[in-house]
């Protein structure tokens, strides 16, 4: 993520397909700020997609917001992140199903600054639980 001469960071997590009783890891490096941040917080997305064409509807929802972090970060600090989603009320992720369904997330790293701007980066996430017999 990055904003030329004023914010440049890297957000990495190990992995994007989890378990639904899994755990995110990862990190957040900052490499340089000229922004002054308020705070910075991971978003978990919800976007359901129903039918197809005309009569296609979606809905979008956060369903979990978990704060990083409060206050103006210093240059090359390095932010762990360990977020349970078990903490959270999520279900399987869906593609296609039947073509007139689908259930996807994405992690969303949101920066605050002191006069209210945001600043987004997503990346979908793929959750998934184990069938049942």
């Amino acid at each position: 993520m990055g904003i030329e001469d004023c914010l440049h960071i890297y957000f990495e997590f190990t992995k994007s397909i989890l378990h639904l009783n899994d755990c995110i890891i990862g990190k957040i490096e900052f490499h340089e700020i000229n922004v002054p941040l308020k705070s910075m917080q991971i978003n978990i997305n919800k976007i359901e997609t129903i039918g197809e064409g005309a009569f296609q509807k979606i809905q979008s929802q956060t369903v979990a917001v978990y704060e990083l972090m409060d206050g103006n970060p210093i240059k090359d600090e390095v932010i762990p992140v360990r977020m349970y989603l078990t903490n959270f009320d999520l279900t399987p992720s869906y593609r296609d199903k039947d073509k007139k369904f689908h259930v996807k997330y994405y992690l969303s790293l949101v920066l605050i600054e002191k006069n209210g701007r945001k600043y987004f980066k997503k990346r979908e996430i793929l959750l998934w639980r184990k069938n049942f017999k």
